[in-house]
């Protein structure tokens, strides 16, 4: 059973599932412009599960060229509100604005993995999942954001 694996993403929910679940982990960064990737599939008319699915796939494979031996997942998860992208907030007040956006309405969290070895993908899943947020006032939204600690938001 393999149990060394290298996670190709600074995510600490991700190393410590895997780790929850007997594995040992070494993280390895992808360092690929996200951004940059995420613009040019928008303009394609991608859909945010083919983009979270060809993000994972990247990671991994960009990892895994540079690590042929090892085992690499490759992870990523795009928020889909009416068929956009909702990137992570990097301040409270663009949590808030995206919050308000989400206000009492239904939007998808698409998440993908892809798993690789020598290069190549070996494996891949995805799932997505229904969320509807409930109706919260000004003074909710407020009172959650205040509660935040703004180091998660910039992970």
């Amino acid at each position: 059973m393999i149990k060394n694996i290298i996670l190709a993403s600074q995510s600490g929910i991700r190393k410590k599932i895997l780790q929850d679940n007997g594995y040992i982990v070494k993280q390895m960064p992808s360092r690929i412009d996200e951004d940059e990737i995420k613009i040019s599939m928008e303009a394609k008319n991608a859909t945010c599960l083919q983009i979270a699915k060809s993000l994972a796939e990247l990671k991994a494979s960009k990892i895994s060229n540079k690590n042929p031996e090892d085992i690499v997942i490759g992870a990523d998860s795009l928020l889909d509100l009416d068929g956009k992208n909702i990137s992570k907030p990097k301040t409270k007040e663009e949590a808030k604005k995206i919050l308000v956006k989400l206000n009492n309405k239904t939007h998808y969290l698409h998440t993908a993995a892809c798993i690789c070895k020598g290069g190549s993908m070996i494996s891949h899943f995805h799932e997505s999942c229904k969320l509807i947020m409930k109706n919260l006032t000004d003074k909710d939204l407020n009172e959650y954001l205040n509660r935040l600690d703004i180091d998660i938001i910039k992970k």
